[in-house]
């Protein structure tokens, strides 16, 4: 109806209504009403390269990775493209351990890529 703003659905994100809704990048999914998309648990994936809004409709959509590596070790699992993908966290930033990159507090740092501790200045 006229006026009336419709939340996302299920496989896209944003604020819906006049704003509108996008597609789930590739690696990741959502339901419905969701303003934003998550990423696909570690040892699964989502490649369609958001073609198809069905295949990011809930965490169900991504797929069991068989046969291959899906353990990231100290970085983050990116279920873009496909199984073999770990993404380092950028330096300035440290593995916490729960698969997220966290900035460092203040006086510490890392000047490398792909650390599980800030150093002290």
């Amino acid at each position: 109806p006229v006026g009336v703003c419709s939340p996302c659905p299920a496989g896209r994100y944003g604020q819906g209504g006049r704003q509108g809704c996008t597609i789930c990048a590739s690696g990741t999914y959502s339901y419905d009403e969701a303003e934003e998309c998550e990423r696909c648990p570690q040892g699964k994936y989502i490649s369609d390269n958001s073609a198809n809004v069905a295949s990011h409709a809930g965490v169900a959509s991504c797929q069991e990775c068989v046969g291959e590596a899906t353990e990231c070790v100290h970085s983050l699992w990116n279920g873009d493209s496909g199984c073999k993908s770990c993404n380092s966290c950028v330096a300035g930033k440290f593995y916490n351990g729960a698969h997220e990159c966290e900035v460092c507090e203040e006086g510490k740092y890392t000047d490398q890529p792909a650390q599980t501790q800030c150093i002290r200045c």
